[in-house]
């Protein structure tokens, strides 16, 4: 289901979620969000920063931060599945190709597995930029607070 504008957490119960849900929305990463993380951070390395750095070094453009287009992940659990009832346990992520600041990335999540003792969720995470090419793979666990 594609989520066109999140403005609450949605409020999900457990048993209400079953394998194969699948929620996304899509994100423009452009030089606003990538100051503010630099900000944030303190990371101004030149390959996030400077575009004839970029090119130089092979990139059509100024790479965005990994961890900031990972951060969306935040935003898919916290506020659409599961929701406000979710805490992130675990997230190992695989950074697949750079994404350049300035595209649009496409955040997914699928819940692959439910352990209903625990009432936790094993999703798989994906982001993909416009063209369809997969820039971040992954797996979380989620539990129902």
């Amino acid at each position: 289901m594609k989520i066109e504008k999140i403005k609450k957490a949605r409020k999900i119960e457990f048993d209400k979620v079953a394998v194969g849900d699948e929620v996304f929305f899509e994100k423009k990463i452009g030089r606003k969000e990538m100051k503010k993380f630099e900000e944030l951070t303190g990371n101004s390395t030149p390959l996030h920063t400077d575009l004839k750095f970029a090119k130089q070094k092979g990139f059509r453009g100024i790479v965005v931060y990994g961890l900031l287009a990972a951060a969306y992940f935040s935003t898919l659990f916290g506020m659409l599945l599961p929701g406000e009832k979710c805490l992130c346990l675990s997230h190992n992520l695989i950074y697949k190709k750079p994404l350049i600041e300035g595209e649009t990335i496409k955040v997914m999540g699928r819940v692959t597995h439910k352990i209903s003792s625990a009432q936790i969720l094993i999703m798989k995470t994906r982001i993909f930029n416009k063209k369809g090419i997969l820039i971040i793979d992954g797996e979380a666990k989620v539990r129902f607070i």
